[in-house]
């Protein structure tokens, strides 16, 4: 499986794991509904999935699966006209 040379130890897959047991194990996760959702998301809002941020509380990084962004206007085009 190719994978990037920046990618870290921690998020390479173990030798000896089959395309079924990878796909049986993606389908036991959250990810199918999560691109679901992201993907219904996108008609409306700016979306970005498994988006990392730092947790103010215990200084940790979890991830969001999906971040959405909607502007409410126009930013570049209210500043043309002030």
């Amino acid at each position: 499986m190719n994978s990037s040379p920046d990618n870290p130890p921690a998020n390479r897959l173990s030798d000896g794991l089959s395309a079924e047991q990878l796909e049986n194990t993606i389908k036991k996760s959250g990810y199918p509904l999560q691109s679901v959702v992201a993907a219904t998301l996108k008609r409306w809002f700016l979306v970005q999935q498994e988006w990392g941020y730092v947790d103010k509380e215990s200084g940790g990084i979890p991830p969001l699966d999906v971040f959405a962004t909607l502007y409410l206007y126009d930013y570049d085009a209210s500043r043309e006209s002030a």
